[in-house]
């Protein structure tokens, strides 16, 4: 972000925090008007700056709040369940007494009950309805509440029951005496090395878990940690798991989300959280290594004044390395919390379990990252937050064998055999894949798979162009962003032969009660429809389809990158197009958009095509519909062109469409939207990591 653009973003916050609370996100809506990377840049800043006390910031046991002190809640409809904050005895829902209010903030309120029949204390979270208008909204709750409700294990606290009526959203859940991580802090300042070791076991343990089940925390701060006093024994609990991952809607129906969670506190947030990016589990990471480095010793790895400046420092700014500050602290310790406080999440702690064991010491940091690649824990991390990666050569001649040595003489007569039909200034644009000489087995994958997916090689292949005329092609010529070419090394890996179709999605539609596209027709695909590519869907939400197929098959479904996409199109032969070098209006689907057509061409026409489909086998790549890719854009090496700053975070889509012409059919072609957008024409297919799915 430009120092101008920082401005602006913090001018405007300034303007939006005098409106009141319940107006803000309309008010910033009309004054961003059409510039919606404005709007999506401050949303998650005002977001936070009314996040910023914890919804359980008050201990359970505090004298400070009592019931003459609550602030009357509003709602919407006279026949809602609350039309007032609980007082001490009133009955809710007819099983609950209250007891008293043990927390409140911007998310609703916490009540200590007892169930009446059981004479058992539980807690009553009722979450603040200006979070949840809307039936979207309250079946993302539902969606986010049977999540939590799985969620059993020692270390994350227990949802017994959830409920909605009208737009009131509630969650039972289990009752903890104690304090607060906050509060400990607040009365130690700095928490003994024995008591941070226990705390990190059972933290690291419950993280693990719930990763493992595909849930983020998102929110992990000091406020959300509990110890839970049970007689003499001590259990720290997370709180308020799955909640921060609620979508919040303005009541003119625009959406308030933007990628990532809106509800993290800015001093605990990741980086990429606070880039407004989609998280997983390194997220949460990060934010335990900030909570670690403030336990340790004392002090916040960053400080500010203002939710911007927290967030700020957390994309830009180093902290001081840890064993700097604790010089008597053991290496292992200092080295993990500075491991997961890795800006680049790429080169950061991996996994909670991985935390724990370097933290622990039971695995040596330097000799751990030879054997993973991962960062070389001897760079100066004071200079270089992101940490070098060291890069093994990847061995493309073994020993010699015959079969390899005839494989390259093969080669060597087609490449000077090549017919050429491109002029001669073309041809510095194409450059042959260099072959993987290997003589592994191919792997596969089950046989239900195999009809549907290619195996392609790894190994060294050129991506992107030099600037120079598209082939066939009048007034068409490569673009800055695919300049200049350059070299990739990619692992072998599954590429899906055809797109995700929408009978194939609206399989995760039903299994996760999940918002359909905008074009389906109450929650489904229109009638004939169903073997045609999936569209209108964001990059988020292919992301979020490949998780579930992952879970549900047992195969670790991705998308793909957009080096991995570009050397599937381009082929072995390295063409500019998928099919060759020439072009012929007829040969794929890109040129609809002349024919005036309104939909995609169906995936049950695709082996009848024999023009539309790479040497690898894989159809569509240059029509039907643009298809997203895993990667973030940015600018190729020693390229003359710059990503935008407001285009940081975006995801590359790849290939032409029917809602293109030609000119978007060229193998080295680009596109890029937030991954919040969803467009007519853009779809997705799935490829496979093939270290995790080898037979």
């Amino acid at each position: 972000m430009t120092p101008e653009r920082w401005q602006q973003v913090k001018s405007l916050i300034e303007i939006v925090l005098e409106k009141d609370p319940t107006t803000r996100m309309d008010f910033l809506a009309k004054e961003c008007g059409d510039d919606k990377e404005l709007y999506n840049e401050v949303a998650p800043l005002i977001l936070a700056e009314s996040e910023m006390k914890s919804f359980l910031e008050i201990p359970p046991h505090s004298s400070t709040i009592n019931n003459s002190n609550i602030s009357t809640l509003k709602y919407n409809n006279d026949d809602d369940l609350l039309q007032k904050s609980f007082t001490a005895k009133e009955r809710f829902l007819d099983k609950y007494e209250i007891v008293r209010l043990i927390g409140k903030g911007g998310m609703g309120l916490v009540y200590q009950a007892k169930h009446i029949e059981l004479d058992k204390f539980v807690a009553i979270k009722v979450l603040n309805t200006r979070l949840i208008e809307g039936e979207e909204a309250i079946e993302r709750f539902k969606r986010e509440a049977r999540t939590l409700a799985k969620l059993e294990h020692a270390n994350i606290v227990k949802v017994f029951d959830y409920g909605v009526k009208g737009t009131i959203c509630y969650l039972i859940m289990e009752y903890l005496q104690g304090e607060s991580l906050r509060i400990r802090l607040k009365n130690n300042k700095q928490i003994p090395l024995k008591e941070v070791s226990q705390f990190v076991k059972q933290v690291c343990l419950a993280l693990e878990f719930v990763h493992k089940e595909g849930v983020v925390h998102r929110d992990l701060k000091p406020d959300n940690i509990f110890f839970h006093k049970d007689g003499a024994k001590e259990t720290v609990k997370l709180l308020d798991f799955g909640i921060a991952k609620l979508n919040a809607v303005s009541s003119s129906g625009e959406s308030l989300t933007v990628t990532g969670s809106i509800f993290g506190t800015p001093q605990y947030m990741s980086p990429e959280q606070c880039e407004a990016k989609v998280l997983d589990g390194r997220s949460d990471i990060y934010s335990l290594g900030l909570i670690l480095y403030e336990m340790i010793s004392g002090t916040k790895p960053y400080d500010g004044d203002s939710p911007l400046s927290f967030m700020y420092a957390h994309v830009h700014t180093t902290p001081m390395d840890l064993a700097k500050l604790m010089p008597d602290i053991a290496l292992p310790v200092s080295k993990a919390v500075m491991y997961a406080l890795v800006k680049n999440r790429e080169n950061r702690c991996k996994s909670a379990k991985e935390f724990l064991e370097i933290f622990s010491g039971k695995i040596d940091p330097v000799n751990f990252i030879e054997n993973s690649q991962t960062p070389n824990f001897n760079s100066n991390l004071q200079k270089d937050s992101s940490i070098t990666v060291k890069k093994q050569n990847p061995k493309l001649f073994p020993k010699s064998t015959i079969a390899a040595t005839i494989l390259v003489l093969v080669i060597a007569s087609l490449w000077a055999g090549r017919d050429f039909l491109i002029k001669s200034q073309e041809n510095s644009l194409i450059k042959s894949a260099t072959p993987i000489l290997e003589t592994k087995k191919t792997p596969t994958l089950p046989v239900r798979l195999q009809d549907k997916f290619v195996f392609i090689e790894g190994g060294k292949t050129t991506i992107g162009s030099n600037k120079i005329p598209c082939p066939g092609i009048e007034n068409c010529e490569t673009s800055l962003d695919e300049t200049p070419p350059h070299e990739v090394t990619l692992d072998p890996y599954f590429l899906g032969k055809y797109e995700v179709t929408n009978q194939e999605y609206y399989e995760f539609i039903k299994a996760e009660n999940y918002l359909a596209p905008k074009d389906w027709i109450k929650g489904k695909y229109p009638e004939k429809t169903e073997d045609l590519p999936v569209v209108n869907i964001s990059w988020e939400d292919a992301n979020n389809y490949c998780a579930w197929l992952s879970r549900r098959d047992g195969v670790d479904y991705r998308l793909p990158t957009e080096e991995e996409w570009e050397n599937a199109a381009r082929g072995k032969e390295s063409f500019f197009y998928p099919w060759g070098n020439t072009v012929d209006k007829s040969f794929s689907y890109a040129y609809a958009s002349e024919k005036k057509a309104e939909l995609p061409r169906s995936i049950k026409d695709a082996p009848n095509n024999t023009t539309d489909r790479s040497t690898y086998g894989i159809f569509a790549m240059a029509g039907n519909v643009r298809e997203w890719t895993s990667s973030d854009v940015k600018a190729y090496p020693k390229s003359e062109y710059q990503v935008e700053e407001k285009e940081i975070g975006y995801k590359v889509v790849r290939g032409g469409s029917y809602y293109s012409d030609y000119t978007a059919a060229r193998n080295t072609s680009r596109f890029w939207n937030p991954p919040t957008t969803a467009l007519v024409d853009v779809g997705f297919r799935l490829a496979i990591t093939i270290k995790n799915n080898i037979k």
